[in-house]
């Protein structure tokens, strides 16, 4: 069989600041869901499950663009995010 991923529709949602200082905030997304970032190089760097959280820390990492995804239960948002 096929494997099939629908894109997460979230008309309200915003992820700022970005570009970030280290610390990105969450709105317009309700319930549990999964951050993950990845490298440039598609290497996943960090995943956070979140419910009911509108904030998180990523001093951790270093300056550069990183892919992010949003995952909830079989749907996906996918976008970029500057780390300065």
């Amino acid at each position: 069989g096929t494997v099939s991923v629908t894109e997460l529709d979230i008309p309200n949602f915003v992820l700022y600041p970005n570009p970030s200082t280290g610390s990105i905030n969450f709105e317009g997304i309700e319930g549990k869901f999964i951050f993950t970032l990845y490298n440039t190089n598609g290497q996943q760097v960090t995943s956070h499950v979140l419910n009911g959280i509108s904030s998180i820390s990523l001093d951790q990492l270093n300056t550069g663009m990183y892919i992010y995804t949003i995952q909830q239960e079989d749907k996906i948002k996918t976008g970029k995010l500057i780390i300065d």
